[in-house]
């Protein structure tokens, strides 16, 4: 398999779900975004891209993690689906994809990565405001856990990579308990070894 990939991007957590799964693939450094060599990995230009055992292009990053840990259920990072702990997991899972990532996305983009004329300063502080309710809810369910389930599991491993991002922009100063969570996971040999130059998003 190859990774087409980018530092700094939603690739670093399919990367991690790969590497903690015992995968072998190949990363690979993406085209910069807006070229046509991107838009024929990506119809929106988008990292990351999965090119599969069978030349077949995936992508969308939750989408790809959840599927690369079904292929693989006997390394147990993700629950057997129709099971009770699937639908806990999914729970979360869909939780911190529709109601944190989209929140840190939009600070990220009025704060750094739009040019300075097209950001909306007013966007940050109401995003940030927005954003403690569901940081909040993840630190009482998570406070004094290692894991969500039993063990490290997609979800688990995609929180902590979109809490480093959270961290950078200065979101858990009120979140001990969630910043030390992030801290456990990305304390594991595998994220170790991946995020020694760049923290993963």
């Amino acid at each position: 398999m190859k990774l087409f990939w980018r530092p700094q991007t939603r690739a670093s957590r399919v990367e991690w779900v790969l590497a903690e799964l015992g995968e072998h693939y190949e990363r690979v450094l993406a085209p910069e975004g807006g070229t046509p060599a991107r838009l024929r990995l990506h119809p929106l230009g988008r990292v990351p891209v999965l090119e599969d055992d069978a030349g077949v292009l995936r992508f969308e990053s939750v989408a790809l993690c959840t599927w690369l840990a079904d292929r693989r259920p006997e390394r147990g990072l993700i629950p057997r689906a129709g099971t009770p702990e699937r639908a806990t997991h999914d729970q979360w899972l869909m939780l911190v994809v529709t109601e944190v990532e989209p929140l840190l996305d939009l600070i990220c983009l009025h704060s750094e990565d739009l040019p300075p004329a097209e950001r909306l300063p007013a966007v940050v502080p109401w995003a940030s405001e927005r954003l403690r309710a569901p940081l909040a809810l993840l630190e009482r369910t998570l406070a004094g856990r290692g894991t969500l389930l039993a063990d490290a599991t997609v979800f688990d491993l995609v929180l902590a990579a979109m809490l480093a991002w959270a961290g950078r922009q200065g979101h858990l100063e009120r979140f001990p308990e969630l910043a030390a969570y992030r801290d456990r996971l990305l304390q594991r040999p595998v994220a170790r070894r991946l995020f020694a130059e760049a923290p993963p998003c």
